[in-house]
């Protein structure tokens, strides 16, 4: 209840009032991710809007995700790097994301050396991609 008294130069005077209080509401967590390419990381975004009032009232934090899994991808398969983004305020709850990282044309290489001969120190030499198996370049 609020009470307004005035007194200079007035009679004075009473008037009293309820306010309804409303609390505040809040949708579900809304997130964003976005990549820079300058430093190289995803900020990620969480909001939760206001239902009832004004988007001044809204709840927002921004963090980093970082890596916490991944796969280098070869000549045959993809790979993947997956990230996580954890939050420090109430209702919102850790999201990941997974990114795949496509095939590409570096090979993985191994080099097999068969029909060696200490004496004459020759034999053929095999430069193989242990990924696909593809032979890369053979000498004898």
């Amino acid at each position: 209840m609020i009470t307004a008294t005035f007194t200079k130069g007035f009679e004075t005077q009473y008037k009293s009032f309820e306010l309804d209080v409303v609390a505040p509401t809040f949708g579900e967590p809304e997130y964003t991710w976005v990549w820079s390419d300058e430093t190289q990381k995803y900020t990620v975004t969480a909001v939760k809007h206001c239902t009832n009032g004004g988007s001044w009232l809204d709840i927002t934090e921004d963090v980093t995700a970082y890596g916490v899994e991944w796969l280098a991808s070869t000549c045959s398969k993809e790979g993947y790097t997956k990230y996580r983004a954890t939050f420090t305020k109430e209702g919102f709850e850790t999201q990941e994301r997974t990114d795949v990282v496509p095939v590409n044309e570096n090979h993985t290489i191994q080099v097999l050396i068969t029909g060696f001969d200490y004496h004459t120190h020759k034999g053929t030499a095999k430069v193989k991609c242990y990924a696909c198996e593809k032979v890369l370049e053979e000498k004898a």
